[in-house]
């Protein structure tokens, strides 16, 4: 029968499997996150050159071109703030994401430990059978041996 450690192993394996799927989604989460902010930033950057020209071309607008203006703005500060609660979306998508690695990376530990645990276990048992067979061997030869006439 396989020593105890070993048959854990494959449990090891399963659990590193899925803390590596888990730091991937992370990544992956990431990225997204990273990826979203970038178009945020671009969005409130346009809006803002695009405040500076209006506020610069006011003087010199009809009140159409100025209401045009006004309801370009508008559009950007609704998709700014759309693109903010995507974001925002993402921001709890990777901290799910990292809660859900942190668990699984713990559990490996865990199994790991309980299997380093294991394996200390089964070699100080297996040094204890090896002194007691040398103890025996000795107490034998020792038995085996004429005794004084």
């Amino acid at each position: 029968m396989k020593p105890r450690s070993e048959r854990i192993k494959p449990v090891s394996r399963i659990e590193r499997n899925r803390e590596r799927d888990a730091a991937r989604a992370l990544g992956d989460a990431r990225q997204q996150l990273q990826a979203m902010q970038q178009q945020l930033d671009q969005l409130v950057c346009y809006r803002d050159e695009y405040h500076q020209r209006y506020a610069r071309a006011l003087t010199g607008l009809q009140r159409a071109g100025i209401e045009q203006y006004r309801r370009f703005l508008a559009q950007l500060d609704q998709a700014i703030e759309q693109q903010r609660q995507l974001l925002q979306q993402c921001q709890q998508n990777m901290d799910q994401c990292r809660a859900v690695w942190l668990a699984q990376r713990s559990r490996l530990k865990a199994v790991e430990g309980l299997i380093e645990r294991l394996q200390a276990e089964e070699h100080k048992q297996a040094e204890k059978r090896e002194q007691q067979a040398l103890d025996e061997r000795a107490l034998q030869a020792h038995r085996r041996r004429p005794g004084p006439d």
